[in-house]
């Protein structure tokens, strides 16, 4: 799902992904978290809100690992790759958009897919 969504944004950016072993200097790092976990900005279990993400020079993205994660959503799920997507668009800069079909609108709901 990782490796997607990087050569997805990398397609349409002037940027490039590497991936390093575990433990080894990154620029970005992805990690499962639930509730509170340290970062100043806790989670809230099930339905609520599924991950964030820190300013490009800070590189942090954390996804909420209480969530029905699928990477292919029934419709109590929600979809992993659209979560992933959207929160790389902010650790690259990006913010929200008012566009409900585009990948860095601020919400998506069980079953969708972006």
């Amino acid at each position: 799902v990782l490796d997607d969504a990087l050569q997805k944004w990398a397609q349409v950016s002037p940027f490039t992904f590497e991936a390093v072993s575990e433990g080894s200097e990154s620029n970005l790092v992805f990690a499962f978290y639930e509730g509170d976990h340290g970062d100043g900005e806790p989670f809230d279990g099930p339905g609520g809100i599924l991950g964030h993400s820190f300013s490009p020079t800070d590189g942090r993205s954390h996804f909420d690992g209480d969530e029905k994660w699928s990477e292919n959503p029934g419709p109590d799920e929600t979809d992993l790759p659209s979560v992933v997507l959207h929160e790389i668009g902010h650790l690259l800069g990006l913010a929200h958009t008012s566009d409900p079909s585009a990948v860095m609108y601020p919400s998506i709901g069980p079953g969708v897919e972006k």
